[in-house]
């Protein structure tokens, strides 16, 4: 079954809260799936902490948040 980045994301954080994890933190390759990313990962018990950005030689931006358990 095919998984949208943002599904992705989400079962990531899912995973990460059960494990037992303090934090997490994906990279968000593209950004109009900043806000969507975010969203889903704070529905699964997670708030954003810090935020950093950053973009390759090829022009394309990937974000790196730290989420902390709410």
């Amino acid at each position: 079954m095919f998984k949208s980045p943002i599904e992705k994301l989400s079962l990531a954080a899912a995973k990460a809260r059960q494990n037992g994890d303090t934090c997490f933190v994906p990279e968000i390759p593209n950004a109009s799936n900043f806000a969507p990313a975010i969203s889903a990962i704070e529905a699964q018990g997670w708030r954003l902490e810090h935020w950093d950005v950053g973009s390759a030689v090829s022009g394309f931006i990937s974000a790196y948040p730290v989420f902390r358990r709410a």
